[in-house]
């Protein structure tokens, strides 16, 4: 019986072979032993086909089958990529801007990629703090107070220039009335 309804329902997706003269792909014949059948047909949940064992790639460690080649490429293809480039960039401006300030600082040194993202686009907007720039290849992550170890509660995102003043400021923490993305912040510290 089995054998029956698998010869009814045989998709042309699954090649016997290569296609005929007339470009038709022919319908797998159906094995006599239906066990046959079942140990060399394998369901795709991606596409919802029955389809050879050829067109699944299995790892050395593989457990269960997962999506046919067809299905793996394409999704491939589909999937969005990120650029990191940039956080990269940043990331590598920060930890060199603490290595010249000599004070051990260690926290920046444990900072990876998407912590640098999260803090950039999260936190600080992607944009500068003053200026409001989105360039990130224009942008820099620094102390807030230079005579702390940079950390996430210690830093601001300000362009290149904007950073290099405000690393000449005395100490930061005495500003007054400075506008931060279009609002006065006024910072009182004793």
């Amino acid at each position: 019986m089995s054998r029956l309804w698998c010869g009814l329902t045989a998709e042309p997706c699954i090649k016997a072979g290569e296609p005929a003269s007339d470009g038709i792909v022919r319908p797998m014949p159906v094995p006599q032993d239906s066990a046959v059948f079942r140990k060399n047909i394998y369901f795709c949940p991606s596409c919802k086909s029955y389809l050879p064992s050829t067109e699944f790639s299995l790892s050395a460690n593989a457990r269960t089958i997962g999506r046919c080649r067809k299905c793996s490429k394409l999704d491939n293809e589909a999937r969005q990529r990120e650029e990191f480039t940039k956080y990269k960039l940043l990331l590598k401006q920060l930890k060199k801007s603490e290595a010249d300030y000599k004070d051990d600082a260690k926290i920046a040194f444990l900072l990876q990629q998407e912590d640098i993202q999260y803090l950039v686009e999260n936190i600080w907007g992607s944009n500068s703090a003053l200026s409001a720039c989105d360039d990130l290849y224009e942008l820099a992550m620094v102390r807030w107070n230079k005579y702390y170890e940079w950390s996430p509660w210690n830093c601001i995102l300000l362009t290149k220039e904007e950073a290099a003043a405000h690393l000449k400021l005395a100490n930061a923490d005495q500003v007054t009335n400075t506008v931060y993305l279009g609002f006065t912040v006024t910072f009182l510290y004793v």
